[in-house]
């Protein structure tokens, strides 16, 4: 079993997915457009993802489903913004290690600081990492 202390650090060949509990947001994923709230959260510079190519394909499914549930009892997980690491730098954010509880393959992607309580600057960052995602549907295999 693994420990807090032995997971990795992030490396460039990672890939990061946000788990997508909107059903609006789903639909204009599914078009190609990854929307930019799927990566906006105003007043916090921190986007919580997780580090999908470290887990298993039902690893991430479930633990997509204990983020909707987590969200309201009206929200269903339909898949995933999916972001290379190297376009998570040329979006102008970072990426870090952040394991919680039992999903060690959390993480954040940072924002610049400024940019939690600026909208411009916020929406300026979600919008860059938005138009570098691709859209994963949960069913895919």
């Amino acid at each position: 079993m693994m420990s807090l202390g032995k997971v990795p650090e992030i490396d460039d060949n990672e890939t990061l997915a946000r788990a997508v509990v909107s059903g609006g947001e789903a639909k204009e994923s599914r078009k190609g457009d990854v929307p930019a709230s799927v990566f906006s959260h105003l007043g916090h510079f921190k986007i919580s993802v997780d580090r999908i190519s470290r887990m298993t394909f039902s690893e991430a499914v479930e633990h997509g489903k204990a983020v909707a549930a987590e969200r309201g009892s009206n929200r269903t997980f339909y898949g995933w913004a999916l972001l290379g690491v190297p376009d998570v730098l040329e979006s102008g954010c970072l990426s870090k290690s952040a394991p919680e509880g039992v999903n060690f393959w959390h993480a954040h992607i940072l924002m610049p600081k400024a940019a939690a309580h600026n909208g411009d600057l916020h929406y300026e960052h979600a919008g860059a990492l938005a138009r570098r995602s691709s859209w994963r549907e949960r069913s895919d295999a």
